[in-house]
């Protein structure tokens, strides 16, 4: 939030907090004259002090407003909403842009959601990012990621590709967008089956 924001909700906090002590003290004030044997001189204080009071609330009231109103449009506010994205992953397909640019160097956190798939329909149950319990990990793996679990959630920046599973904290070591896909040959993507969705938080 910008300091002049956060200036003018202080100065607003204020003026209703003013505000609202005039308004108690038009009440004393009331109470007083009413019992004064001189009412009927400053039978019109306690109005002027209640009128003060309450114009005082609603140029209080009116600063804050506007103060919260100016923190939600700042680009701080619109840039922590768009940090976050979900992004479904489809078993079927190769890289899949995720549509998230990051720098080499960057931190960023990628979080399982929901979703099940697997990469042999009507022969092996669906699992999670983490994938099957095989690893090839041999001399001429078809996989992208031929030492990760076959079936797993992986990722790409770059020429880097990297596991992700059912996610975790991560730093991109050259700048690029985020690729995502399940770790199976490309040649055996057509009996696949299943999405996963994710979460992006860069």
């Amino acid at each position: 939030m910008r300091m002049d924001t956060i200036i003018i909700a202080l100065i607003g906090f204020v003026i209703v907090i003013i505000g609202v002590g005039t308004l108690g003290l038009s009440t004393i004030t009331a109470a007083v004259v009413t019992r004064s044997n001189r009412s009927k001189v400053f039978l019109g204080l306690p109005g002027v002090v209640a009128l003060l009071g309450a114009a005082l609330g609603m140029v209080g009231s009116g600063l804050l407003c506007s103060a919260v109103v100016s923190a939600s449009r700042s680009p701080e506010c619109r840039g922590w909403e768009r940090s976050r994205q979900e992004f479904t992953v489809l078993s079927n397909r190769g890289w899949q842009d995720s549509g998230v640019m990051l720098r080499e160097g960057q931190q960023f956190r990628v979080e399982y959601v929901s979703g099940q798939w697997t990469y042999w329909s009507g022969t092996l149950a669906p699992f999670d990012g983490n994938g099957d319990s095989y690893t090839c990990g041999r001399a001429g793996c078809c996989e992208p990621l031929p030492g990760g679990r076959k079936g797993a959630l992986i990722g790409n920046i770059g020429n880097e590709v990297f596991l992700i599973g059912n996610g975790g904290i991560f730093t991109a070591r050259s700048s690029g967008r985020l690729l995502l896909r399940m770790n199976d040959c490309d040649s055996s993507l057509a009996d696949n089956e299943g999405t996963i969705l994710v979460r992006i938080v860069p």
